[in-house]
């Protein structure tokens, strides 16, 4: 599904224009053709396991792209730019005592990470040195409304989209932990940094709900009786980093507070896959 597509309801208010953020001239024409006075920074190399195997396409478009942003806002006299880092820089869980908060040791174990990390470090530069205000989010798993890839954590789409459909799903992994980010949780986070008027910090982790996978079968079935699930046991050792993550700093900076618990959240996603006649 192209981005074109995926905003057809909110196309008439906004300004829609198509680019590659690793194309500096396209990226300086976009932002004096519409004089922007806020970046929020979501675009990047998506899909976890390919950038594995492409990682000159990962670098390109993941730090080469966001110093372009970053680069961009400073000579344009841009104040603020709100940006999509990940828990994904966070080592595996066994090296954390959690909660993990933002100050925890940063070591990632996938390409997507560690440009996650580099572009941390980047932000962090541009903050200090030339007072760009750059705000990152460490969203953790995230959940809902326009969860139409799979990817590394395909349970996002697979448990609900079968769920409606009346299909069996074989869960792997079923203690697995995830912290469930509702999508409407995380979007008001992004709005949240962009409208805040002071942080003292750069980084900022943005938490929702831990729960197992088998938890959140048990949460879908609630909602969604006729829901058939296999469960597989084990999935600690699929964790690729720690699931439990310190919001406090997001509380007391951003004011966020998550809304959707894993009950309401499913209760959300589900009505809308119900009505979008899903096939799985």
């Amino acid at each position: 599904m192209f981005l074109s597509e995926r905003l057809n309801q909110v196309k008439e208010s906004i300004g829609f224009v198509q680019g590659d953020i690793s194309e500096w001239d396209q990226l300086l024409h976009a932002i004096k053709q519409h004089q922007v006075q806020t970046i929020i920074h979501l675009a990047y190399y998506r899909d976890i396991q390919e950038q594995e195997k492409n990682p000159h396409r990962a670098t390109k478009i993941n730090c080469l792209g966001f110093n372009h942003i970053l680069e961009a806002a400073r000579i344009m006299g841009i104040k603020r730019v709100v940006w999509a880092s990940s828990t994904a820089v966070y080592g595996y869980p066994h090296l954390y005592n959690e909660p993990v908060d933002e100050d925890a040791l940063l070591s990632p174990t996938s390409i997507y990470g560690a440009c996650k990390a580099y572009d941390e470090y980047l932000s962090n530069h541009y903050r200090k040195a030339f007072g760009l205000e750059t705000i990152g989010l460490r969203p953790t798993v995230v959940y809902g409304d326009g969860r139409w890839y799979r990817g590394l954590s395909n349970f996002t789409y697979d448990l609900f989209a079968y769920a409606t459909s009346g299909k069996e799903y074989v869960v792997q992994h079923g203690d697995k932990r995830v912290d469930w980010l509702h999508v409407k949780d995380c979007a008001r986070a992004f709005v949240l940094a962009a409208l805040v008027t002071n942080t003292v910090h750069g980084i900022f982790n943005i938490t929702g709900q831990v729960a197992t996978l088998r938890e959140a079968t048990e949460a879908i079935q609630r909602i969604e009786p006729n829901a058939r699930f296999e469960i597989k046991p084990g999935g600690r050792e699929e964790e690729y980093w720690p699931a439990y993550l310190d919001g406090t700093r997001a509380k007391d900076e951003l004011g966020y507070i998550p809304e959707f618990d894993l009950s309401k959240g499913c209760k959300d996603y589900l009505d809308i896959l119900r009505a979008s006649f899903i096939e799985v």
